[in-house]
């Protein structure tokens, strides 16, 4: 996968998400200094892509959790 395809993923988020994405992927970036070129460049895709999913995740559980108590809450009114 290509930097371009990740950004392009990465742009799928709305902005609040794609602004958590950025604090997550940027508490995680390991010390990579010893990496250039080629290497420096997949090792950066592939972090991505890993933070993309993670971050994907917690956007599907915190949906799902909202969907739950909306449900709850119409229960409750029932």
């Amino acid at each position: 996968m290509s930097e371009k395809e990740v950004t392009d993923l990465i742009n799928t988020f709305a902005a609040p998400a794609r602004q958590r994405f950025q604090k997550l992927l940027h508490a995680t970036i390991p010390d990579g200094r010893r990496l250039s070129g080629d290497a420096k460049s997949y090792f950066s895709v592939r972090h991505q892509l890993l933070t993309f999913f993670t971050r994907l995740f917690d956007e599907v559980a915190e949906e799902c959790h909202r969907v739950a108590f909306e449900k709850l809450q119409q229960m409750a009114w029932h």
